[in-house]
């Protein structure tokens, strides 16, 4: 299984530090699942929901601990990759691998993100 990535908030990863999980956003809440990215979705998530002074990042995880909890939406015209919701109650960060930085650009007015490659763990440096 490949590993599959959640975006947050530079205060939200630093909150998450401290409690010991990422806690949800109000659109896990309403669907009552977590919301994961596969690699493809990550530059247009951070696009859509993020602007650059939020300081998004894009953590990584190894799903292997919660990998039976994984329901797989079926792509759409807007999203042409497979969507994974996650049942369970939060993200740990036990799971996380890797902490990746995401570029801010801007091109014909709208944000745009890069992500950055990771050649290390940087999940315990952080």
């Amino acid at each position: 299984m490949r590993n599959l990535y959640r975006i947050v908030k530079a205060d939200t990863w630093k909150e998450a530090k401290e409690i010991g999980h990422i806690p949800r956003c109000g659109n896990d809440e309403r669907r009552n699942r977590i919301h994961l990215n596969v690699h493809e979705a990550v530059e247009y998530v951070a696009a859509k929901y993020y602007v650059p002074d939020e300081q998004p990042l894009a953590i990584e995880f190894d799903t292997s601990s919660f990998l039976e909890n994984i329901e797989w939406l079926e792509p759409t015209d807007e999203l042409p990759w497979k969507q994974p919701l996650v049942d369970i109650p939060n993200l740990p960060i036990h799971a996380v691998v890797a902490i990746h930085q995401l570029d801010p650009g801007l091109v014909d007015g709208k944000n745009t993100y890069k992500l950055r490659k990771v050649t290390q763990d940087t999940a315990r440096h952080s």
